[in-house]
Parts: structure tokens; C-alpha cells; sequence
């Protein structure tokens, strides 16, 4: 059976032609709004796009989210010196990243997914289960439990990250070259950074 080219073309071009106004126009909402943000002084909404492409790849490609955030650790660069003056800190990029990995596991246990019964019953797991719920008694009798429960969700994000997910994506043996890759090229950009900011120092 033959399709005509007018036919086909019309039936293809059709989604295509409703979703393009919908975008330019969401997308120049956004070069407005971010316009009016800079010139208020506000940068942070310039971080929208690289959020949204973040859950992107975190929703198509769980194992690229991992192997992001292992190169980024060591490039991290506290909040405080890019905009000072917050009463908060925190390290960019990867603490976002870490949180949206805690967010993203936690939308997945409630959607169903289950975790491996071998490893929830590891020695390793319990041992770390056990430690987490230590430090949540500990939490609530603390004498600063707000900073107590900070400290405990910081833990939690990155066991989450570093075990839970790191299980997940080394199931597959084909992920372990690109994690080396992914550490060769993290260590020796965190080299020549160290030799910049020393050489930086030392010329002033």
C-alpha cells in the first residue's frame, strides 16, 4: 500500500507544527524573564536550562547522571564565592546533583520499582542502614537538631548516590570504562586547576 507524499508529509508535520509555537514561545518567556532577573542582579534562573537538561538525562540516563556527577565532584565550587552575602552554602554543582539523585531513587521506590532483595540483605547495606538510622536517634536528641538533620540528609544523598545508584550502574560491566575514563580526565583537570590557583597565588 502506497502512501502519497502530501498525505504523509501532513500527518508527520501536524504534532510538529502545534508543539513549535508552544516552545518559541515558552522559550522566549524565559529570555524575558531571565533578561528582567540579570537586571535585578539575580543570576540564578541562568541555571533553569542546565536543571531541566540534568532531568532529562537523569530520566533517560540514569548511568550519565552517575558518571557526570563522579567527574564534577572534584571541579565543585562553593556557593558562597560565586554569590556572596546568602545565609546558606552549599557546593555547585554537585550537591544539586546529589539531591535530585535522592529525589529522583525516592519517585522510583513510591512508583513501584524495587530494590534487589541480595542487596538489601548485604552485610554491607545493613551495616550502612544501621549507621543511618544511628544518626537519626542521635539527630533527635541533639542539641542543634536542625544542623543534626542536615548533616544526616547529606549522608543520605550520597550513600544513595554512591552505593545505592552505583550498584544499579555497574551491574552492567560495559560501564566500567567510561568510569575510568570519566576519572582519568576528573584527575588531571583537578591538577591543572590546582596548578592554576597556585600559580595564581603565588603571583600576587
Amino acid at each position: 500500500m502506497k502512501i502519497s507524499g502530501k498525505k504523509y508529509a501532513g500527518k508527520s508535520d501536524a504534532p510538529f507544527q502545534k508543539e513549535c509555537p508552544q516552545s518559541l514561545f515558552l522559550t522566549l518567556a524565559f529570555i524575558l524573564l531571565n533578561a528582567l532577573a540579570i537586571y535585578f542582579d539575580q543570576y540564578l534562573l541562568n541555571l533553569l536550562p542546565l536543571t531541566l537538561l540534568v532531568l532529562a538525562i537523569a530520566f533517560y540516563h540514569l548511568d550519565w547522571l552517575f558518571f557526570a556527577l563522579v567527574f564534577l565532584v572534584p571541579l565543585s565550587v562553593q556557593l558562597k564565592y560565586l554569590v556572596p552575602g546568602l545565609s546558606f552554602d552549599l557546593f555547585l554543582p554537585t550537591e544539586p546533583l546529589l539531591a535530585g539523585i535522592l529525589v529522583l531513587f525516592i519517585l522510583k521506590l513510591f512508583s513501584g520499582e524495587k530494590m534487589e532483595k541480595s542487596l538489601l540483605t548485604h552485610p554491607v547495606t545493613l551495616a550502612v542502614l544501621f549507621y543511618l538510622a544511628w544518626m537519626a536517634v542521635t539527630s533527635v536528641t541533639s542539641t542543634m537538631p536542625l544542623v543534626s538533620f542536615k548533616y544526616l540528609l547529606a549522608h543520605i544523598w550520597f550513600i544513595i548516590s554512591f552505593y545505592f545508584l552505583a550498584v544499579y550502574v555497574f551491574r552492567k560491566k560495559k560501564n566500567m570504562f567510561p568510569l575510568l575514563v570519566v576519572l582519568f580526565n576528573s584527575f588531571f583537570d583537578s591538577y591543572n586547576l590546582y596548578g592554576f590557583a597556585a600559580y595564581y597565588l603565588w603571583s600576587e
